[in-house]
């Protein structure tokens, strides 16, 4: 059976592909745990887009790394928190780039 979309493009000769859209980032992944809006002042974290503006204006200092570089950046200091994509990607993630027993703390929910 053909969908609606199938149905109407069909005679035009187009092919429709339904994509997937990740939703935004909610969080972040923290050397320490957050426990307040005031533990995030100071720190530094790899951030980007609108996100990042929001990060900012509660006192963070964002940067942008290409997701092979976070890892590293994290086992060396050079940020002190991250944001990737969604938790359950974002686990998979850490799991493939960890090479030490380096731990990182999910923030708790801030509202």
């Amino acid at each position: 059976m053909a969908s609606n979309s199938e149905e109407l493009y069909e005679p035009h000769n187009i092919h429709s592909v339904i994509c997937a859209v990740i939703a935004p980032e909610a969080s972040g992944w923290f050397r320490n745990e957050i426990h307040s809006v005031e533990d995030l002042r100071g720190l530094t974290m790899r951030f980007f887009g609108l996100g990042a503006k929001v990060m900012e204006r509660m006192g963070v200092s964002t940067q942008l790394l290409a997701g092979g570089d976070i890892f590293p950046a994290l086992e060396l200091g050079t940020i002190d928190a991250t944001e990737f994509s969604m938790p359950a990607i974002d686990l998979n993630w850490l799991h493939r780039c960890s090479t030490t027993t380096s731990r990182l703390a999910p923030a708790v929910d801030l509202l």
